[in-house]
């Protein structure tokens, strides 16, 4: 039974004295009040439950606090915002150049020019040959080039030049008809020898000149008859050899001789029999 300043063991409610069932919560107090002023098994302790409280403020302030990282009224970054901010990878290294590269063409250009517009095109270094004569680009101009323009070479490879001499001058027509003096004297002399060293090499000629002398007549002398100009380094020789035969008939054999300037010297290029005469 209850007494005086006891309380019940269910909701911690005060029982006065002679009470059997709590009037807080209605269950039987027989033997189940505690001491005077302890509260019920089991109810919460209302300081405990407001320290309780005031710890899980503070834990979702801080939640708050790490959410938002402006303070409070200012807006937050757009998601695009945020990827600008983020680092880039690394662009990636540029692929390799083509390993080939076209040719320019440089004829008529000056070394310089050359040069400069070879490097810009391919890295080509340019090496030069012996210059040569040219009837079209002016002296000390590019008149040749190996690999030809538009050909396709590896980078820094050597492109070939050739400057410029000018027009070819003329050579002295004293020296075409010197030429053919001396051919026919090997002729009138039968010395085939002596007039195969007047020939070109890969001379165009309609008879055998090691036959010359073994005929039945004698050469007794000759005469240029005429000469044509043909171009700069080029004369048509029109001659006319004289023979007597073993009976002293004279009769002669008439002849036409391109006479050509070519490395310095003067060659008989084509040699035609044109019948007695």
């Amino acid at each position: 039974m209850a007494s005086a300043g006891n309380y019940c063991s269910h909701c911690g409610g005060k029982l006065k004295a002679g009470d059997r069932f709590c009037s807080a919560c209605g269950q039987a107090v027989d033997g189940g009040a505690t001491g005077p002023g302890a509260p019920a098994r089991g109810v919460p302790n209302p300081a405990a439950l407001a320290l309780l409280g005031l710890v899980a403020a503070g834990i979702g302030f801080a939640v708050a606090r790490s959410v938002s990282l402006k303070p409070a009224g200012e807006p937050r970054p757009a998601p695009a915002e945020i990827a600008k901010a983020e680092p880039k990878p690394p662009a990636p290294a540029p692929a390799p150049g083509p390993l080939l590269a076209t040719v320019p063409d440089v004829l008529g250009l000056t070394a310089d020019e050359a040069r400069a517009k070879l490097e810009s095109a391919g890295g080509f270094p340019a090496t030069f040959n012996d210059p040569r004569y040219d009837a079209v680009q002016p002296k000390d101009r590019i008149a040749g080039q190996h690999p030809a323009p538009g050909a396709q070479l590896k980078r820094g490879d050597t492109v070939y030049l050739a400057k410029s001499l000018g027009p070819q001058p003329e050579p002295p027509v004293a020296g075409a008809v010197a030429l053919v003096k001396q051919f026919m004297g090997a002729m009138v002399r039968a010395d085939s020898a002596g007039a195969k060293r007047c020939l070109a090499k890969g001379a165009d000629t309609d008879f055998d000149l090691g036959l010359i002398g073994q005929g039945d007549f004698k050469a007794t002398g000759f005469e240029i008859l005429g000469r044509k100009k043909l171009s700069a380094t080029s004369h048509l020789f029109t001659v006319r050899q004289n023979n007597k035969d073993w009976e002293g008939v004279v009769f002669c054999d008439r002849y036409d001789l391109v006479v050509s300037h070519s490395g310095g010297k003067w060659a008989v290029a084509k040699l035609r029999a044109l019948g007695r005469g």
